[in-house]
């Protein structure tokens, strides 16, 4: 009979650290808590365990993965269009291109289509990269792109002139948490202090037109 998996690999179990959170004058108990911190030793010596186990544990599925996964990528059209779709009166389509991790969307003029948006340039030289949103501004002169370069729902509000085909960067030391209102030429935006968790260090900005004036304030 076939050895099993788990007759060589220990199931690993989480250490129980209790911790006390007090907030509002109510005490809850974690037992997990020292897992909040993700980049500790202790958090990535017990992930690479239980990807180990988990490896080891599904090894002798690996024929049968192979076999699915192929056949779902034969299924999958590498090239697909989606149907054209509507935004501030200017029609839009995304495209998969085979061999492109990636998707493009197209902007169409008068039944011409040009390359609008390419997450395959944005991802470049990151491990990871999500496009959770885009939205045009009302007059389509510039473009709010919401994005994930770490894969831990950490997302990024960036604006690109259209017209320029610029984006207006910060630091890395600040991350967008909201971002503002749907005036014609004007946005707000408020962005937190990724340096401590409570929210006190933030600025606001307001940006005209594309880009001209940007006003800083700081609590």
């Amino acid at each position: 009979m076939a050895q099993k998996a788990t007759d060589t690999w220990v199931e690993p179990k989480a250490a129980k650290n209790t911790t006390e959170l007090i907030k509002h004058d109510h005490t809850r108990i974690d037992d997990y808590f020292w897992m909040n911190q993700r980049d500790s030793k202790e958090v990535l010596d017990y992930l690479t365990a239980e990807n180990t186990y988990t490896e080891a544990y599904f090894n002798k599925t690996q024929q049968l993965q192979t076999t699915l996964l192929n056949e779902f990528e034969a299924r999958i059209n590498p090239n697909d269009v989606s149907a054209p779709f509507f935004l501030n009166g200017i029609k839009y389509q995304t495209k998969s291109v085979e061999g492109k991790d990636y998707q493009e969307i197209y902007r169409f003029e008068d039944e011409k289509s040009t390359l609008f948006f390419d997450e395959n340039e944005r991802s470049k030289g990151k491990s990871f990269y999500e496009l959770s949103e885009w939205m045009p501004s009302p007059n389509n002169e510039l473009l709010a792109v919401c994005e994930d370069f770490v894969g831990r729902r950490k997302y990024q509000v960036t604006f690109r002139s259209n017209k320029k085909n610029t984006y207006l960067t910060y630091g890395t030391d600040w991350v967008f948490l909201y971002k503002g209102n749907n005036l014609p030429r004007r946005m707000y935006h408020v962005m937190y202090s990724k340096k401590n968790d409570i929210s006190k260090n933030w600025r606001k900005f307001e940006h005209e037109k594309e880009f001209k004036k940007e006003k800083t304030d700081n609590h």
